[in-house]
């Protein structure tokens, strides 16, 4: 497929819905679980968003350590859509990825947590379409693979003692650290101001 030709069934087709997006998207990356792509000597992949600032949203293509090739060339659309199932955006591209590549683009996150929120984000969910075309490989049986995320938050209660609270001053700062009895969930610091 040229990058512009729409028409050429899609050799792998990737479709990622992050449910909980608009309230719980966290400066953090979140990536979809990974994905083989056998038509395309069997490379390995994921997606990721993140937010970059306040102003954008990154929507990237990663592909992972494998057993494919070290250097690959593909044709691929990145798509955001409705829940119906439309683009809302798509971008297409031609790009060669090294084992541990990646490919990024970026959104307005006005665009998609403000004014078009309703087209973006259906029931608080961002979805997501991968589209994948070989170059100078067979064309193969198109491939459909569907994944889900939910985001969510993780919540604790902890009593903790701080020593000289009442001579704390107003705008003084103090970190108190707190490290979860479980070990499943990092570390965090409280900062009292």
């Amino acid at each position: 497929m040229a990058t512009n030709d729409v028409d050429t069934p899609a050799a792998f087709t990737y479709i990622w819905a992050i449910e909980n997006c608009r309230t719980f998207l966290a400066p953090e990356s979140v990536e979809s679980p990974v994905f083989e792509v056998e038509s395309l000597e069997s490379t390995e992949w994921h997606l990721a968003i993140e937010e970059k600032g306040e102003k954008f949203l990154s929507i990237s293509i990663h592909r992972e350590q494998d057993s494919g090739p070290d250097i690959i060339e593909i044709d691929f659309q990145l798509a955001l859509l409705t829940s119906q199932g439309t683009c809302v955006k798509k971008e297409n591209h031609r790009s060669r990825f090294l084992k541990g590549g990646h490919f990024e683009l970026a959104e307005s996150t006005d665009h998609i947590f403000k004014s078009e929120t309703d087209q973006y984000l259906s029931n608080d969910t961002l979805t997501l379409r991968c589209q994948m075309w070989g170059l100078g490989l067979d064309t193969p049986r198109p491939n459909l693979c569907f994944a889900g995320s939910r985001l969510g938050l993780v919540k604790c209660t902890f009593f903790c003692n701080i020593r000289n609270f009442s001579f704390l001053t107003p705008g003084q700062e103090f970190k108190y650290h707190v490290v979860p009895i479980s070990g499943e969930n990092p570390a965090l610091v409280v900062a009292f101001v």
